[in-house]
């Protein structure tokens, strides 16, 4: 086989992957926004609810339990 004719084949390897690489990008990208548009919008319409009712007084105690822990284990 020429080198000519390798390089050329090659070449055209090349291009069919990156063709089959770009087309299944731009395929799940679309999917992807085609999902957000479909689910987003329940997510987004739930998310404040459920930030809403952390108690903060309790996660305080929480993160204070753990940084006193950490504290004492460092110490050790």
């Amino acid at each position: 086989m020429a080198v000519e004719s390798m390089i050329t084949e090659g070449l055209y390897l090349m291009l069919v992957g990156m063709g089959f690489v770009a087309s299944f990008l731009t395929i799940l990208v679309l999917l992807l926004n085609l999902m957000e548009k479909m689910i987003g919008q329940e997510v987004l319409e739930a998310a404040p609810n459920s930030v809403s009712q952390v108690d903060n007084g309790l996660l305080m105690a929480v993160i204070s339990a753990a940084i006193h822990q950490h504290r004492q284990q460092s110490k050790q």
